[in-house]
């Protein structure tokens, strides 16, 4: 057997950290001998043998995260071990991948655009065109993003289709299986406040947080817990958790709590309005036109009647590209990566979101569908 062939040679060469990878990977092969736990267990072991100053380092790293997510369904444990893999390998371009993908099935999506960047320009010319579908998916369609990975991972048939309530299965899964985790807490909840139950959200956070691992670290949960208590109007609850944000106390998430509570809590428009200015100027700020409204709102409360019209008009527009019917041709075009005038549809839509970054890598893909940049047709041989 190949195991026996490597673990010999281990015995010999036991710093060799190629043959330790291959020793894992053949322990996962092995489906005759060991059951899935049993293989991932063994693989793990080996793998932690690799020291991360090892030119293998990155690599094991992340088959430690494969297996931790996919396999055992840890997912704290396979981001802890995906960011020491793009420590160790900043452009790791399957790290960033990784990373972006862990996000979408812990209810994170839309805080993982550094990483899909990261992934994306490390991504074959040939894949970009579904890198950039699973983006799309990811930010408008989180629940229906990942059906395979779902399946892999047993929290989806293989004929169910993905729905709210698959989400909801594998988020109530990570949270049994890690009770201290914040952020599979947190996610749960979301799930809930989505759905329009934020009571309900409000109960498991407040009964759960005695119970977690350093809670005030995770920037998501304090951004969850902020905003269920906002809607439900506690407010003084709402400023006492945004005041323990931790750094970096910045990005949309933040600004954009920030700023609802500078208008709504603080009534301190002029620098509401600064807040506002910067969560609206990036993603996914550029197409929350609910966040948008607030704003308008609050340039009408200082006598700024014009800009805040303004601003209507512009939310009122990306509420429109929201709608159904919109976003039911967006995928209908996608569904063709091949048909470069449908493909414009795509390119349009994020021109009129602002999204400087995907309509110039929706035009790159555009240019290569493009007859003149299509190889002549060989004559066939038969």
């Amino acid at each position: 057997m190949a195991r026996e062939h490597v673990a010999r040679f281990l015995t010999l060469n036991p710093s060799d950290a190629k043959a330790r990878l291959l020793l894992a990977e053949a322990f996962l092969k092995d489906e005759a001998n060991l059951s899935r736990q049993a293989a991932a267990d063994a693989a793990l072991s080996q793998l932690d043998r690799i020291p991360d100053a090892s030119p293998m380092g990155s690599r094991a790293r992340i088959q430690e995260a494969r297996l931790q997510l996919f396999v055992m369904h840890q997912p704290r444990a396979a981001e802890d071990r995906l960011r020491a893999a793009r420590a160790l390998d900043p452009r790791s371009g399957e790290a960033a991948y990784l990373l972006w993908k862990l996000y979408d099935l812990t209810g994170r999506s839309d805080w993982s655009d550094d990483m899909f960047w990261n992934s994306f320009d490390a991504t074959p010319q040939s894949q970009r065109a579904e890198r950039l579908r699973e983006w799309y998916m990811s930010q408008f369609f989180p629940a229906y993003a990942n059906p395979e990975l779902d399946r892999l991972m047993g929290f989806l048939g293989e004929q169910e289709l993905p729905s709210v309530r698959s989400e909801f299965k594998r988020l109530q899964y990570f949270r049994d299986v890690d009770p201290q985790s914040a952020v599979a807490l947190a996610a749960l909840a979301k799930w809930f406040h989505i759905e329009g139950d934020p009571r309900f959200a409000l109960q498991l956070l407040s009964e759960g947080e005695p119970k977690l691992d350093r809670p005030y670290t995770e920037p998501f949960f304090v951004a969850t817990f902020v905003a269920i208590l906002i809607e439900l109007g506690e407010h003084e609850r709402a400023e006492a958790a945004f005041e323990r944000w931790p750094e970096p106390r910045a990005g949309y998430e933040f600004k954009k709590w920030q700023a609802i509570i500078l208008d709504e809590v603080w009534q301190d428009f002029a620098l509401a309005l600064e807040s506002y200015a910067e969560a609206i100027a990036r993603w996914p700020g550029t197409a929350d036109w609910r966040l948008q409204f607030r704003m308008a709102q609050c340039l009408a409360r200082i006598g700024r009647s014009q800009e805040a019209e303004t601003l209507r008009t512009s939310a009122r527009l990306i509420e429109r590209l929201m709608e159904r019917t919109t976003q039911g041709e967006i995928r209908q075009a996608l569904g063709d990566l091949t048909n470069a005038t449908r493909l414009q549809k795509v390119r349009e839509f994020y021109r009129q979101l602002s999204c400087e970054l995907e309509v110039n890598a929706w035009s790159e893909v555009i240019r290569g569908l493009e007859p003149h940049a299509r190889p002549a047709n060989k004559t066939s041989a038969r």
